[in-house]
């Protein structure tokens, strides 16, 4: 018996957080940088270009950066800005990654 995708993403969803932080910078310049769990950066301020695997995304100030457990990313910024970020899990029921099933886009506009 198979279950349709929309069961997998149902709840109830768990989320760990493993740290909170607030970065503020003159200038960014990250390479290759990778963790073990999602690290999900809000921009308070400033904007940045982020990559991973040779594909480069712009952000700016009221974006949010999504980058996933264990793939290295950069991210470079010649201006000042600060990021609120965090390291998370977030799993749906069948504790499978809610993020890697819903495939979310690298940065996000709110």
């Amino acid at each position: 018996m198979s279950m349709k995708r929309m069961e997998w993403l149902q709840g109830p969803w768990s989320v760990k957080l493993y740290s909170v932080n607030t970065a503020s910078y003159s200038s960014l310049d990250l390479i290759d940088r990778q963790f073990p769990n999602w690290i999900i950066s809000y921009i308070k301020e400033g904007g940045v270009i982020t990559g991973t695997g040779g594909v480069s995304y712009p952000a700016r100030a009221g974006d949010v950066m999504l980058h996933p457990p264990d793939l290295p990313f950069t991210e470079k910024a010649e201006t000042k800005g600060t990021h609120l970020w965090m390291q998370a899990a977030v799993f749906c029921s069948h504790h499978l990654d809610l993020l890697q099933l819903c495939r979310i886009a690298p940065v996000i506009t709110l």
